[in-house]
């Protein structure tokens, strides 16, 4: 949940907590005081659907504020003039904060498969992209373009050049290369580990450096720097972004499997011709 929806939650749990208030009010004559309990509770519940935790736990608080306030009397004040209605308190704010809590688990539950079954699509379809292609600048624009979208992240796709270096196959977003992203991703190139962010090596570092590993040794690092830096320094978020770097490295390697068999298939035939030629002079 972004940090702005986060803040609208709770206005909206105080204008959910006077809405049922409302309610609660125009009920009052006619049902008993527990009935209008669950006034607040519903809204407890659909605050903690909507915004989450912390405006879950607001309008719990401020529901027992107002239930106490409007409808447990002495009216219109916060004092109590039975003990009874002290636990009658206790009871609604902990039940309050318990379903509150739950429906807000539930709802976090529910964001995560929900966002997990959207990476496994994006990442079927990626895979299809790269299985159409041996072109090493084309897979890592496929990659880029996938991960860029799926993480909202800027992506730069590094690959090896004639010279034992790296240079940048592929770029998605405004991806800045300064000094320190050149060594980090030629760190992690050279020692077949994550880099930057998230890392021992350099933390501080705005992005991420993840090799793409072959049977035979590095293809090649993607580069990933998220719009927050939270964003990928979370055990799970680093196991969400792992498959997409593995498919890139595979399709790498199986591009560089068929590059080196169509170089070795024009090397035998020019042994062919040579070896006719050689036999043709022979004959003459």
């Amino acid at each position: 949940m972004s940090a702005l929806r986060l803040l609208a939650g709770y206005p909206q749990a105080a204008a959910a907590v006077a809405a049922a208030t409302g309610l609660a009010w125009l009920m009052f004559p006619f049902f008993e005081l527990a009935n209008l309990i669950m006034t607040y509770l519903l809204a407890v519940v659909l605050i903690a659907t909507r915004y989450g935790r912390g405006p879950a736990v607001l309008a719990s608080v401020v529901s027992v504020a107002a239930f106490d306030f409007f409808f447990v009397p002495p009216y219109f004040t916060f004092s109590v003039a039975g003990t009874q209605y002290l636990l009658t308190f206790a009871v609604m704010l902990v039940v309050a904060l318990v379903i509150g809590g739950l429906t807000a688990r539930l709802r976090l539950r529910a964001e995560a498969a929900r966002q997990r079954e959207e990476r496994t699509a994006a990442l079927y379809a990626m895979s299809g992209e790269l299985a159409r292609t041996d072109a090493a600048e084309d897979l890592a624009a496929i990659s880029a373009r996938h991960i860029a979208g799926v993480f909202g992240a800027e992506v730069a796709v590094f690959l090896p050049d004639r010279d034992g270096g790296l240079r940048v196959g592929r770029r998605e977003g405004e991806f800045a290369l300064a000094e320190e992203d050149l060594r980090l991703s030629r760190w992690a190139f050279e020692h077949r580990q994550p880099a930057g962010l998230g890392t021992p090596t350099s933390g501080k570092a705005s992005a991420a450096y993840l090799p793409l590993l072959g049977h035979r040794g590095p293809l090649g690092v993607v580069g990933v720097r998220p719009g927050r830096r939270d964003a990928l320094t979370a055990p799970e978020a680093r196991r969400q972004l792992a498959p997409f770097v593995n498919q890139t490295a595979l399709a790498l390697a199986r591009a560089r499997l068929a590059e080196e068999a169509q170089g070795a298939r024009i090397r035998a035939e020019t042994e062919r011709r040579v070896g006719y030629t050689l036999a043709a002079k022979a004959l003459l």
